[in-house]
Protein backbone atom coordinates (compact mmCIF):
# COMPACT_ATOMS: atom_id res chain seq x y z
CA UNK A 1 0.00 0.00 0.00
CA UNK A 2 2.81 2.32 0.92
CA UNK A 3 4.41 1.46 -2.57
CA UNK A 4 1.47 3.01 -4.52
CA UNK A 5 2.28 6.42 -2.72
CA UNK A 6 5.73 6.13 -3.31
CA UNK A 7 5.14 6.38 -7.19
CA UNK A 8 2.28 8.25 -7.28
CA UNK A 9 3.07 11.31 -9.81
CA UNK A 10 2.55 14.80 -8.53
CA UNK A 11 -0.74 17.10 -9.87
CA UNK A 12 -1.62 20.13 -9.71
CA UNK A 13 -4.44 20.73 -7.04
CA UNK A 14 -6.09 23.77 -9.15
CA UNK A 15 -4.38 24.17 -11.99
CA UNK A 16 -1.04 26.48 -12.34
CA UNK A 17 0.24 28.78 -10.20
CA UNK A 18 0.68 32.24 -11.12
CA UNK A 19 3.76 33.16 -12.37
CA UNK A 20 4.22 36.88 -9.99
CA UNK A 21 3.33 37.69 -6.36
CA UNK A 22 -0.42 39.19 -6.04
CA UNK A 23 -0.72 42.69 -6.46
CA UNK A 24 -3.06 45.37 -5.32
CA UNK A 25 -4.74 45.33 -8.47
CA UNK A 26 -4.94 41.45 -9.06
CA UNK A 27 -6.46 41.45 -5.67
CA UNK A 28 -8.88 43.83 -6.58
CA UNK A 29 -9.70 43.11 -10.31
CA UNK A 30 -9.25 39.58 -9.66
CA UNK A 31 -12.45 38.48 -9.04
CA UNK A 32 -14.87 35.76 -11.02
CA UNK A 33 -18.61 35.93 -10.89
CA UNK A 34 -19.60 32.07 -11.42
CA UNK A 35 -23.16 32.27 -11.69
CA UNK A 36 -24.81 29.95 -9.32
CA UNK A 37 -23.01 31.04 -6.10
CA UNK A 38 -23.70 35.03 -6.72
CA UNK A 39 -27.57 33.89 -7.79
CA UNK A 40 -27.45 31.82 -4.81
CA UNK A 41 -25.98 34.74 -2.51
CA UNK A 42 -28.49 37.46 -4.16
CA UNK A 43 -31.08 35.34 -3.38
CA UNK A 44 -30.85 35.09 0.05
CA UNK A 45 -30.10 38.57 0.59
CA UNK A 46 -32.85 39.33 -1.42
CA UNK A 47 -35.43 36.69 0.80
CA UNK A 48 -33.71 38.34 3.79
CA UNK A 49 -34.66 41.22 2.93
CA UNK A 50 -38.29 40.30 2.08
CA UNK A 51 -38.93 38.29 5.03
CA UNK A 52 -37.40 41.22 7.68
CA UNK A 53 -39.72 43.71 5.97
CA UNK A 54 -42.46 41.65 6.16
CA UNK A 55 -42.01 40.76 10.25
CA UNK A 56 -41.72 44.71 10.47
CA UNK A 57 -45.16 44.82 8.52
CA UNK A 58 -47.10 42.27 10.51
CA UNK A 59 -45.69 42.86 14.06
CA UNK A 60 -44.50 46.45 14.05
CA UNK A 61 -44.03 46.47 17.66
CA UNK A 62 -41.66 43.54 17.65
CA UNK A 63 -39.63 43.83 14.33
CA UNK A 64 -36.48 41.90 13.77
CA UNK A 65 -33.06 43.72 15.26
CA UNK A 66 -31.33 45.73 13.01
CA UNK A 67 -28.11 43.51 14.43
CA UNK A 68 -29.59 40.85 13.21
CA UNK A 69 -29.76 41.86 9.75
CA UNK A 70 -26.10 43.35 9.96
CA UNK A 71 -24.60 39.55 10.92
CA UNK A 72 -26.92 38.07 8.28
CA UNK A 73 -25.39 40.09 5.85
CA UNK A 74 -21.85 40.28 6.88
CA UNK A 75 -22.11 36.38 6.77
CA UNK A 76 -23.14 36.74 3.22
CA UNK A 77 -20.07 38.73 2.41
CA UNK A 78 -18.20 36.03 3.90
CA UNK A 79 -19.58 33.44 2.19
CA UNK A 80 -19.37 35.41 -1.24
CA UNK A 81 -15.45 36.48 -0.41
CA UNK A 82 -14.87 32.45 -0.12
CA UNK A 83 -16.46 31.31 -2.96
CA UNK A 84 -16.44 34.26 -5.53
CA UNK A 85 -12.60 35.57 -4.70
CA UNK A 86 -9.61 34.30 -7.33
Amino acid sequence: MVGWLVLAPGVLGHGDAPSEAPGIASLLLGWTFPPLPTLAILAAAIAWWWAVARVGAVHPSNPVPRVRSYAFYGALVAVAFALLSG
